[in-house]
Order: C-alpha cells, then structure tokens, then sequence
C-alpha cells in the first residue's frame, strides 16, 4: 500500500537537489504522479483528517447535558458498560479515604434530581452514602451553587453520609462555597483524570458495542482536554466567603 514517505519521496524528486531548478516539465510530471498517489490513499481510506469519536462527530462533545449522560451511565454498576462498579469504587477510595467504603454493587444513579430548588447533576445512591456529583463542562458555576448544594444535601433525609464531587476541564475546586464546611466537603475531579482512569481499565482489544463506547468516550475526552492523566481527586480547597 501506498504510504505518506513514498509522497515525501516524490516531492523531494520535485524540489531536487538544493541549488537545483528543476524542469517544467518534472515539476508537472511529478505533480500528476502525486495527484494519482493521493486519490489511491483517498481510495483506500488512508487519507483522513477531522475528529473521529461519536460525540464530537454529532457536535455534542461540549455540551454538559451529554457528558453527564456519559458520566451517569459509566457510574451505573449494570451499565452495559462492563466496568462493573469499578469506577464508582476507584472515586470513592481516591476521594473519601478516611470514610467508610460503602456498598457500590447495588448503586443506584440519577440524573438531575431535584432538591430544594437546586438540581444536582448526577447523584448516587448507595444505601446510606449518597454522592452528589455537579458537572461543568464549559460553563462556570451559577451563584453559591455548590454550598447551596451542599446546604440543602446535608439538611435533607440524605444527610447522614453525603459527598459531594465538582466534575469539570481543568480538576478546580468549588468556587461558589461561602462556609469552610461546603468547601472543604467538596472533592474535585478532571476529565482528563477520569479519562486515563478509563483508559487504563480498558480492555487491550475492546470487543463489546458497550466497551467499545467507553474507548469512544475516552477519545472524545482526549481531544476536548488535549490528553489524559491518571486519576486523582483534590479534596477541599475551595473558595470561602462571598
């Protein structure tokens, strides 16, 4: 098959040797060999160029409302998926370490619940540990969001054992905590560090439809993010006061 060095080849046969003009006539031969090189690449399905992972081809990679989808069902312990529960346990050991580790086989997800007036984005249920996840793709946090969150969580029939983790680009703390007990509750998580989690728990040759949508996710997350690293969650560290 036709490669990219035999293209690199023909062009140094155009320019020539430095010093060198070649003929007209070279130059025109050479450029319709490399024109009938190039459509044989294009044939053949070599010469590509553009995004190729699902999300950014249906120009929904930068929008919150599908991440958290992805985020949802990759936490779910019966996603077809094939993770298991194994994300869902990696964050709360990274995350809570010191906490009892709860019962992730039988989690239960949802997806913007309800509570108080505030929408959490994903929350996880865990018998008596529930995990309040809020999501930001692009956009920042609306006005005390995450200590509203945390307010109203804590106060709830949920409060025994609620955590809190603030998902977006870049891994920041909380910026819209006004007490030291919201901000230091709150963990926080990068795409990129969810990212080479998931890479790294991949199969080496993915067979199912599920694990092969999970290798897409990773790509498109490699792309948005420019790479992936491995997890790590910051705990505490956010912004206190008005």
């Amino acid at each position: 098959m036709l490669t990219f060095a035999d293209l690199v080849e023909d062009w140094r046969a155009i320019v020539g040797r430095r010093g060198e003009e070649p003929p007209v006539e070279v130059w025109e031969r050479t450029f319709e060999q490399l024109k009938t090189a190039q459509r044989r690449l294009v044939a053949d399905g070599v010469w590509v160029s553009g995004y190729f992972d699902l999300m950014h081809l249906a120009r929904v990679a930068d929008r919150e409302l599908a991440h958290s989808n992805m985020v949802a069902w990759l936490l779910d312990p019966a996603g077809r998926h094939r993770l298991g529960d194994r994300l869902l346990t990696a964050l709360m050991e990274e995350g809570w370490r010191v906490l009892r580790m709860p019962q992730t086989d039988g989690a239960l997800v949802e997806r913007e619940v309800v509570l108080g007036g505030r929408i959490a984005d994903v929350v996880v249920y865990m018998g008596p540990v529930t995990l309040v996840i809020e999501n930001k793709v692009w956009a920042q946090e609306s006005l005390r969001q995450c200590e509203d969150l945390y307010q109203i969580w804590s106060d709830s029939d949920y409060g025994s054992d609620v955590r809190f983790l603030l998902l977006t680009l870049d891994g920041h703390p909380p910026r819209e905590t006004t007490s030291e007990a919201a901000a230091s509750a709150w963990r926080s998580l990068a795409y990129p560090s969810l990212g080479g989690w998931l890479n790294a728990n991949l199969p080496a040759s993915p067979q199912s439809i599920g694990e092969r949508t999970v290798e897409q996710y990773v790509s498109t997350i490699r792309e948005t993010c420019r790479g992936t690293r491995p997890l790590e969650i910051r705990i505490g560290g956010g912004k206190v006061g008005g």
